[in-house]
């Protein structure tokens, strides 16, 4: 078996076990798994020689992706009555019926940021093997625009849409077209693709409402909101860092795929 084969089939059984014990533990076997499978790729970097890339725009998004998917084990504020909210628990109770899609907005941060970093994981272990860069983009345009197509649906059906998140909606279906079609190069793709996702982010994560005052905020908010904000700030500098490394695409040379 090969160095990239064994690579490829270790990650996809341990994101498989990891899938399982997230749908069947409490919050502490969750947290334990995830840092287990952070654990494994960090081994896997390290036998692909790839660990010096961990500060590259890549090892970024790979770092504030990590953040986010840990955050959903923490209190992300305090609910109705003093109750901690903590986004794994919407994840374990999602039914998948419509009346559940509201619920699901509430962790897409955290699952966007997750599929980012893991996506920058795989360009680095395959040393931004062109295959690779493209499958990036195409996912994470998938995962993408699943989001307000469940935003628009969850509106639709049970009506009073919120004008901010149906404008953000629309606003990510049409960016993620337009990078598609005028971005000719896979890695210049993935980064606008990335910042359009965690710029979608920031309507969930403003702390300012009229049930939380700007001076409460540090009071209401847990450790799980501001990893969120930490991971969501760092996607955003790594794909702006990646975009200004890039040279601009010659469109005889490059390939639009």
């Amino acid at each position: 078996m090969s160095d990239s084969q064994f690579t490829l089939r270790t990650l996809l059984v341990a994101i498989a076990l990891v899938a399982v014990v997230l749908a069947l533990s409490k919050w502490l076997g969750g947290l334990a798994a995830m840092i287990s499978v952070l654990a494994i790729m960090f081994a896997i970097a390290a036998r692909q020689k790839s660990l010096r890339q961990i500060l590259s725009p890549d090892g970024m998004t790979w770092f504030g992706g990590a953040i986010m998917a840990l955050s959903v084990f923490f209190r992300f504020s305090y609910g109705p009555w003093g109750a901690e909210v903590k986004q794994y628990e919407f994840m374990r109770n999602f039914d998948f019926s419509l009346d559940a899609l509201g619920l699901l907005m509430i962790v897409w941060p955290a699952v966007f940021g997750a599929t980012a970093g893991l996506m920058a994981f795989l360009g680095i272990i395959s040393h931004h093997d062109p295959k690779i860069s493209v499958l990036r983009w195409t996912v994470l345009s998938v995962i993408l625009g699943a989001w307000p197509t469940a935003w628009l649906a969850f509106f639709f059906t049970f009506g009073n849409p919120s004008a901010v998140y149906m404008t953000v909606a629309f606003a990510v279906v049409l960016a993620t077209a337009l990078t598609i079609l005028f971005c000719r190069t896979p890695l210049m793709k993935t980064a606008v693709i990335q910042l359009i996702g965690t710029l979608s982010t920031l309507p969930q994560l403003n702390p300012v409402s009229p049930s939380v005052p700007i001076g409460d905020i540090f009071l209401i908010y847990g450790p799980g909101y501001w990893m969120l904000v930490l991971g969501t700030a760092t996607i955003m500098v790594s794909s702006a860092t990646h975009l200004t490394s890039l040279p601009f695409p010659n469109p005889t040379i490059d390939s639009p795929n």
